[in-house]
């Protein structure tokens, strides 16, 4: 007669895996008090940072005294010719404090303008390194525009007047910074595929430039703007060859 299969039996944890869950639990709990602690610093941190707020708020300036009302004081007894003194110089210390706070914050901003008048310039020599060549074509473009503009509105009171006339010369002379970028991105693609190969106009005709003087390679770059459509045609190479910025020439003698 076959056995009767009862429930079956657990199996008791041998003695080195109940040492192992018993570590476990403590490791787990000693992490739990951790964190419960932690959360308790954070909370008073908390706290803290809450109440001194307040205090603050709450805190009202300091009477600032005139002379009248410190004689008056000494006059009724309540303070002498030294206490006197003493509350004159408090008060010069924060008033100086307080103006040179404000000057510290004036001075935050215009640090801050002046990074992004710099930024604006820093744009157009990266895409135009020969600016920083003296003697450069670009170079030569940009300062004109500058001296036009010192014509019109006199030299720079100072460094940041002069970084504001550099920027305004800059886009008198090519235009917007970001369509400066795109016209450059736009050649060089150009460039680069005019270069892998391909047939293309052949060299113009000096009926074609009409009077313009260009080098051979100067000559082969902007074939190639033409062969992508980039220019119309040499009346558009000449316009942009001999651009001169209108408002600016107005003011030139």
């Amino acid at each position: 007669m076959a056995e009767q299969e009862g429930d079956p039996k657990e199996e008791t944890p041998s003695g080195d895996e109940t040492q192992k869950l018993v570590e476990d639990a403590n490791e787990r709990m000693g992490r739990m008090e951790q964190m419960l602690i932690d959360a308790q610093e954070r909370n008073t941190r908390l706290e803290n940072e809450v109440l001194a707020a307040r205090n603050e708020v709450a805190t009202p300036p300091p009477k600032v005294f005139s002379e009248a009302e410190l004689d008056q004081l000494i006059q009724d007894g309540k303070i002498d010719e030294g206490q006197k003194a003493q509350v004159l110089r408090e008060q010069m210390k924060r008033e100086l404090k307080t103006e040179l706070t404000g000057e510290l914050a004036q001075q935050n901003q215009a640090t801050s303008q002046q990074d992004k008048v710099a930024a604006v310039i820093q744009k157009y020599r990266d895409v135009m390194p020969d600016l920083a060549t003296k003697g450069s074509e670009n170079r030569q473009k940009a300062e004109e525009e500058y001296k036009a503009l010192a014509e019109i509105e006199g030299q720079p009171a100072d460094a940041f007047a002069a970084l504001q006339m550099e920027a305004r010369a800059l886009r008198a002379a090519f235009g917007p910074p970001t369509k400066v970028v795109e016209r450059t991105a736009a050649h060089a693609a150009a460039d680069e595929q005019g270069s892998s190969g391909g047939g293309g106009s052949a060299a113009p005709s000096t009926k074609e430039l009409g009077g313009l003087s260009l080098s051979d390679s100067q000559k082969a770059h902007y074939t190639r703007m033409i062969d992508q459509g980039l220019y119309k045609d040499w009346d558009a190479v000449k316009a942009e060859v001999n651009y001169k910025p209108k408002a600016v020439n107005q003011g030139r003698r």
